[in-house]
């Protein structure tokens, strides 16, 4: 019986046939030939390319294959305490007699494939082993809260190391003091802004969701403006009042005389331009019956003067050719790579990251598949790695090498994060925005960026 079952999984290569394993119980031998077995239940089928992929409950780190007779086996070893139970070193064996030498090494890339994402999330070596993640604030729902709190934005003030971010469904820009450990609101109504960045010359720069800008926002200046009124008044703020900080509009929700889609993430290069991302997910904020009006969803720049806004990327393609919305974007330190992630394509989690190079004038090219994760929001550390909000199979921090695009770790968070940054005086803490609370943990490295 356990031949045959194990064969027919081994020769289940097709989607069919891998999908209906789900929730059945697939036989793991403690040793290299035994006779005695354990069940355990097929969790999860999910798609890498055209390969199917079985997770097993309770397996989570592949450790590697060999060849017995005519099966290949791999070894699994389980050491994540928050699992029920803890495995000793098992195998299993798919046999392939009667396959074609196509089908084995078909089904062998896909268990590679595997072996690779599951080895992946344990924390990764930038974060000690006895490193907690901690909650330090949960955003309390407010009377014009649209849904729930929803915090975003995440980014670093270079001159204090005070880290900003956003309740973007209260309509709110909070500032978490790393001195003093304390979270204020600095800005209400603040255009329900989305991401956020710093530019070279210590301004915010937030993308005002509300009437699609960008915003710039002095956050030394003692200056005040009078509040802006609410674009929806049937919706959260109905009618502001009082002043907020200084700020100007860099960029009026427009290119090419039609409304943008809704500027999502943005990132200011070393030359003090700004490429930004713009999806068009509808806004219960928005004025009522708002239609998209440009014909893509891409990256636009705006140049360094901030007085032209162009398209930085003609068209927005997913890796299988279809349309996609971008996400999250940074550039690598020497402004020489911007990084684009979105939500859609055949990647294995949840979306897909695409670089790009930086040339003359701004302009993009070159790009290629990075990674096979999409992203709300990224940073990178100073030792080669990308942390990013993608969930593969819970809820936490995806973090990637620049160098290869592959896993090298997972970050379990509560609650499921949308941006992120490194912050405090010396960028040794990462600070995370997920949903309704504000989290950090400490690593045993610093930001790439001073602002992120």
């Amino acid at each position: 019986m356990r031949a045959s079952y194990l064969q027919y999984l081994g020769i289940g290569y097709g989607k069919t046939a891998i999908s209906e394993l789900v929730g059945k119980d697939v036989v793991i031998s403690f040793t290299y030939l035994s006779a005695k077995c354990v069940p355990l239940k097929a969790k999860k089928c999910f798609y890498h390319s055209s390969r199917a992929v079985l997770l097993l409950e309770s397996i989570s780190h592949l450790i590697s294959f060999e060849r017995l007779g005519d099966f290949w086996w791999w070894c699994f070893y389980e050491n994540r305490p928050t699992l029920d139970g803890l495995l000793p070193p098992a195998h299993l064996g798919f046999p392939f007699t009667g396959q074609t030498a196509t089908m084995r090494s078909e089904f062998l890339a896909c268990l590679l494939a595997l072996a690779h994402g599951a080895a992946a999330q344990g924390l990764p070596p930038t974060v000690d082993a006895s490193a907690k993640v901690t909650k330090l604030a949960t955003l309390p729902k407010e009377s014009y809260t649209v849904d729930a709190p929803f915090t975003e934005g995440a980014t670093r003030d270079p001159a204090t190391g005070d880290v900003y971010f956003v309740d973007q469904n209260s309509n709110k820009i909070l500032k978490w003091s790393v001195a003093d450990k304390k979270l204020s609101v600095f800005m209400h109504p603040a255009g329900y802004s989305n991401g956020m960045t710093f530019d070279k010359y210590g301004k915010l720069i937030a993308c005002a969701d509300e009437r699609n800008q960008l915003w710039e926002i002095s956050v030394n200046s003692t200056k005040t403006v009078p509040a802006p009124q609410a674009l929806n008044p049937s919706v959260g703020d109905k009618a502001a009042k009082g002043n907020v900080p200084e700020y100007s509009v860099i960029m009026d929700g427009k290119y090419n005389g039609k409304q943008l889609g809704g500027p999502n993430d943005v990132w200011a290069m070393p030359d003090n331009s700004l490429y930004f991302t713009d999806p068009y997910w509808s806004r219960k904020w928005w004025a009522s019956g708002r239609k998209a009006e440009q014909d893509i969803n891409t990256v636009y720049r705006v140049s360094p003067d901030r007085k032209t806004i162009t398209r930085a990327l003609a068209t927005f393609l997913t890796s299988d050719g279809k349309a996609g919305s971008p996400n999250g974007i940074i550039g690598s330190p020497d402004g020489k790579t911007l990084y684009v992630a979105a939500f859609q394509g055949p990647g294995s989690g949840g979306g897909e990251t695409y670089a790009y190079d930086v040339g003359a004038n701004g302009a993009l090219s070159n790009r290629r598949l990075w990674a096979q994760f999409g992203s709300d929001g990224m940073t990178m550390d100073n030792a080669g790695n990308m942390y990013m909000s993608a969930p593969v199979s819970r809820t936490g921090i995806t973090v990637v090498s620049i160098a290869t695009g592959k896993q090298v770790g997972f970050i379990p968070v509560a609650e499921q994060p949308a941006n992120l940054a490194f912050g405090g005086v010396d960028q040794s803490t990462l600070y995370i925005t997920a949903k309704t609370g504000f989290y950090s943990i400490p690593t045993k490295v610093k930001g790439g960026h001073l602002v992120k």
